[in-house]
């Protein structure tokens, strides 16, 4: 089985963030790509990996990225607590 094309534009974009993420963390003297810089990368994937997607395919994508991401926070913030010590019911 391959990837959908809409699935393929996603991992490399997901890559792509990952990357730049990790690059921030890093150190704060690494450069981090420039907009035009991801655009471009964005646009070589659109353009060799994923042929079909149109350019309301890919806003749709994106839409879809972002509500994913701001439904997840409060998972993340529950798992940035400390655990709470669980009372002994016996």
């Amino acid at each position: 089985m391959t990837f959908t094309p809409r699935e393929r534009f996603i991992y490399h974009a997901a890559t792509l963030m990952t990357l730049e993420f990790l690059n921030r963390k890093r150190s704060k003297s690494v450069t981090t790509m420039s907009q035009k810089k991801t655009f471009d990368l964005i646009s070589l994937f659109l353009k060799n990996r994923c042929r079909k997607l149109t350019r309301d395919d890919v806003d749709k994508i994106y839409d879809d990225i972002e509500e994913e991401v701001l439904l997840s926070g409060p998972v993340f913030d529950m798992a940035k607590k400390p655990k709470e010590k669980k009372e002994d019911w016996r």
